[in-house]
């Protein structure tokens, strides 16, 4: 299993440690990085530009890398890590994920109130959810529903909690 991170903002990458980040990207690209590990982020810098363009990014992204990823023949799941709901365009890159083909995760993991709950709302199109407990201090896991019938594990890290080790360590022990 390949996992691409698509990350509006280079801050993103506070959360993470030894994963190649791409700040350019195209198919051969991401084979490469794919080939070298089982995850790689890509620089989106997607909330600097509008909600059209950085749903176009995202839609590049993400062929490119399911391209990537059959050509390696291995299956591939997206994490979409934005920033700010309030700067950038979650929800827009969120419904492309759900309306456009991306394959539906089993887990979701998000950073921040406002994005977890702008996530869980109006992309995914919950409608509630059930706390199963903690996986790390502070960091929730949900069980919920979308408005399509999947259940998922919905993972929410507040934005004041973690280090570059938190999203690793939150992967391994849900999987």
């Amino acid at each position: 299993m390949k996992t691409v991170v698509l990350d509006d903002d280079p801050t993103g990458t506070q959360s993470a440690t030894g994963v190649r980040v791409l700040l350019r990207w195209d198919r051969q690209a991401l084979t490469c990085a794919l080939t070298e590990a089982d995850s790689v982020y890509v620089q989106t810098n997607s909330r600097a530009v509008d909600p059209r363009a950085a749903v176009a990014q995202v839609r590049q992204v993400r062929d490119d890398a399911v391209a990537a990823a059959d050509r390696l023949g291995e299956p591939v799941r997206f994490v979409l890590r934005g920033d700010s709901t309030l700067r950038g365009h979650v929800t827009p890159r969120a419904r492309l994920r759900r309306n456009r083909g991306v394959p539906a995760a089993d887990v979701v993991v998000t950073k921040g109130g406002i994005t977890s709950a702008e996530v869980a709302c109006t992309a995914i199109g919950a409608t509630s959810a059930w706390v199963e407990g903690q996986v790390l201090p502070g960091v929730s896991v949900w069980r919920l529903t979308s408005d399509r019938g999947k259940d998922l594990l919905y993972v929410v890290v507040p934005g004041n909690v973690g280090d570059e080790a938190t999203l690793l360590t939150i992967l391994r022990s849900i999987q």
